[in-house]
Protein backbone atom coordinates (compact mmCIF):
# COMPACT_ATOMS: atom_id res chain seq x y z
CA UNK A 1 0.00 0.00 0.00
CA UNK A 2 2.98 2.33 0.49
CA UNK A 3 2.33 5.99 1.11
CA UNK A 4 -1.41 5.65 0.61
CA UNK A 5 -2.18 2.81 2.99
CA UNK A 6 -5.35 2.48 5.08
CA UNK A 7 -3.73 4.26 8.05
CA UNK A 8 -2.95 7.31 5.97
CA UNK A 9 -6.47 7.41 4.49
CA UNK A 10 -7.99 7.14 7.96
CA UNK A 11 -5.77 9.96 9.21
CA UNK A 12 -6.76 12.16 6.27
CA UNK A 13 -10.43 11.33 6.79
CA UNK A 14 -10.14 12.03 10.51
CA UNK A 15 -8.34 15.31 9.82
CA UNK A 16 -11.05 16.34 7.34
CA UNK A 17 -13.79 15.44 9.85
CA UNK A 18 -12.07 17.49 12.57
CA UNK A 19 -11.88 20.52 10.27
CA UNK A 20 -15.57 20.14 9.36
CA UNK A 21 -16.52 19.78 13.03
CA UNK A 22 -14.53 22.87 14.01
CA UNK A 23 -16.15 24.80 11.15
CA UNK A 24 -19.63 23.75 12.32
CA UNK A 25 -18.77 24.71 15.90
CA UNK A 26 -17.65 28.15 14.73
CA UNK A 27 -20.88 28.58 12.72
CA UNK A 28 -23.05 27.59 15.70
CA UNK A 29 -21.07 29.88 18.01
CA UNK A 30 -21.47 32.75 15.55
CA UNK A 31 -25.23 32.17 15.37
CA UNK A 32 -25.41 31.96 19.16
CA UNK A 33 -23.58 35.27 19.55
CA UNK A 34 -25.88 36.95 17.03
CA UNK A 35 -28.92 35.62 18.86
CA UNK A 36 -27.56 36.80 22.22
CA UNK A 37 -26.90 40.27 20.80
CA UNK A 38 -30.41 40.42 19.37
CA UNK A 39 -31.90 39.35 22.71
CA UNK A 40 -29.68 41.84 24.55
CA UNK A 41 -30.85 44.61 22.23
CA UNK A 42 -34.49 43.69 22.86
CA UNK A 43 -33.91 43.76 26.61
CA UNK A 44 -32.19 47.14 26.35
CA UNK A 45 -35.16 48.54 24.43
CA UNK A 46 -37.52 47.21 27.11
CA UNK A 47 -35.41 48.82 29.86
CA UNK A 48 -35.34 52.18 28.05
CA UNK A 49 -39.10 52.02 27.50
CA UNK A 50 -39.66 51.23 31.19
CA UNK A 51 -37.45 54.13 32.24
CA UNK A 52 -39.26 56.48 29.87
CA UNK A 53 -42.58 55.36 31.31
CA UNK A 54 -41.25 55.89 34.87
CA UNK A 55 -40.02 59.41 34.06
CA UNK A 56 -43.29 60.29 32.32
CA UNK A 57 -45.37 58.98 35.23
CA UNK A 58 -43.20 60.86 37.71
CA UNK A 59 -43.55 64.10 35.75
CA UNK A 60 -47.33 63.63 35.81
CA UNK A 61 -47.22 62.96 39.57
CA UNK A 62 -45.43 66.27 40.24
CA UNK A 63 -47.93 68.17 38.11
CA UNK A 64 -45.61 68.66 35.16
CA UNK A 65 -43.08 70.55 37.29
CA UNK A 66 -39.82 69.65 35.58
CA UNK A 67 -37.67 71.28 38.29
CA UNK A 68 -39.34 69.24 41.04
CA UNK A 69 -38.78 66.09 39.02
CA UNK A 70 -35.15 67.02 38.35
CA UNK A 71 -34.52 67.74 42.04
CA UNK A 72 -36.12 64.45 43.06
CA UNK A 73 -34.04 62.48 40.55
CA UNK A 74 -30.83 64.24 41.58
CA UNK A 75 -31.52 63.58 45.27
CA UNK A 76 -32.53 59.98 44.59
CA UNK A 77 -29.41 59.30 42.50
CA UNK A 78 -27.11 60.93 45.06
CA UNK A 79 -25.95 63.75 42.79
CA UNK A 80 -26.15 66.43 45.49
CA UNK A 81 -24.28 64.21 47.95
CA UNK A 82 -21.58 63.62 45.35
CA UNK A 83 -21.26 67.36 44.67
CA UNK A 84 -20.98 68.01 48.41
CA UNK A 85 -18.30 65.35 48.76
CA UNK A 86 -16.36 66.65 45.74
CA UNK A 87 -16.42 70.25 46.97
CA UNK A 88 -16.11 69.64 50.71
CA UNK A 89 -12.42 70.57 50.70
CA UNK A 90 -13.25 74.07 49.40
CA UNK A 91 -14.66 75.16 52.75
CA UNK A 92 -11.37 74.39 54.48
CA UNK A 93 -9.35 77.16 52.90
CA UNK A 94 -8.10 75.23 49.89
CA UNK A 95 -8.92 75.99 46.28
CA UNK A 96 -10.19 73.93 43.41
CA UNK A 97 -7.62 75.69 41.21
CA UNK A 98 -4.01 74.59 40.91
CA UNK A 99 -1.64 76.80 42.84
CA UNK A 100 -1.42 80.28 41.28
CA UNK A 101 -3.88 79.58 38.45
CA UNK A 102 -7.23 80.49 40.01
CA UNK A 103 -8.96 83.85 40.14
CA UNK A 104 -7.50 86.33 42.57
CA UNK A 105 -9.14 89.10 44.57
CA UNK A 106 -7.71 91.53 41.99
CA UNK A 107 -9.58 89.95 39.04
CA UNK A 108 -12.53 91.92 37.72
Amino acid sequence: MGRFGPGRLRAELLSKMIVELETKIMEVDSRRRALCKAEESEVMVEVVNAEAYYVDEMLTAVGGNYMAQRDYLMINEGVYQEIARATSHLGRGSSCYPSGLGPTRYDN
